[in-house]
């Protein structure tokens, strides 16, 4: 599980007043703003609409949690991110997700 100070609730990233970019990828979307904290905060949000089942869109969260952990204890940005991912991560896609989510993290988190 993501620790406490990383972790992002979906409603303070609308109420934060800084202007965010939205990038479009094929598995996710990520939306960014600025922020005053010290540490960045991540939040991953699995619409109902690609996977009814919740175990499913648990996994999934979990999974991107896991795998941007490493990136956000290293980085001192001060970033609110949003991760919407298009796909569910199924067991056979892991290693190709996993390739391009520590590849997208990496690059907000350290350009």
């Amino acid at each position: 599980m993501l620790p406490k100070i990383y972790r992002l609730n979906v409603k303070n990233f609308y109420h934060n007043t800084h202007t965010q970019r939205i990038i479009r990828e094929r598995f996710c979307e990520i939306r960014i703003k600025n922020h005053e904290t010290q540490s960045p905060k991540l939040a991953v949000t699995v619409p109902k609409v690609i996977e009814k089942r919740a175990v499913y869109r648990n996994r999934t969260r979990r999974l991107i949690y896991e795998w941007a952990y490493p990136i956000l204890s290293k980085s001192t940005q001060p970033l609110d991110v949003v991760v919407r991912p298009k796909k569910i991560i199924l067991k056979g896609t892991e290693d190709e997700a996993k390739l391009f989510y520590t590849r997208i993290f990496n690059l907000i988190f350290h350009p």
